[in-house]
């Protein structure tokens, strides 16, 4: 995540502000008719380019600031699966220790997780993915799937 969080901001964004600010400047250089309008350099058609560079300037950012929610949201989840793992490994793993050795989970983050389990997780997508693996399942819906 962080590599396509540099990729996006070095890369793409930069790209995306230097291309508008050229564009700006053929634009003022567009009011100078008779030097560049034998070019086809016309003010209208540039001012319309420019306000396409700046809405996907802003679909970069709106990108960005999903991946970068995403990777909290992730992050959250396995924090939160490594707390749990500790919790059940009965006596082992180092026990008090690799409790400490655990961050805390804040209610910002629990909320999180819980939004990712029902959406990412829930149980038509997991349904999906697991599809193809499952071959048979008794029609009262017990535990008793047998998978591939």
């Amino acid at each position: 995540m962080a590599e396509l969080i540099a990729v996006l901001e070095e890369r793409v964004s930069a790209s995306v502000q230097l291309l508008c600010f050229h564009l700006s400047e053929l634009r003022g250089l567009a009011r100078w008719t008779d030097r560049y309008a034998r070019l086809g350099l016309t003010e209208p058609a540039l001012t319309t380019l420019i306000e396409d560079c700046q809405v996907l300037l802003t679909r970069v950012g709106d990108f960005r600031r999903a991946v970068d929610d995403a990777a909290v949201t992730f992050g959250a989840f396995i924090r939160w699966m490594l707390s749990v793992s500790v919790k059940m490994v009965p006596g082992g793993g180092g026990g008090a220790e690799s409790e400490q050795n655990v961050q805390p989970i804040s209610a910002v983050d629990t909320r999180r997780i819980a939004l990712f389990i029902r959406q990412d997780l829930g149980p038509s997508r997991l349904l999906q993915q697991l599809g193809t693996h499952l071959t048979s399942c008794s029609p009262l819906r017990s535990l008793s799937c047998q998978i591939d």
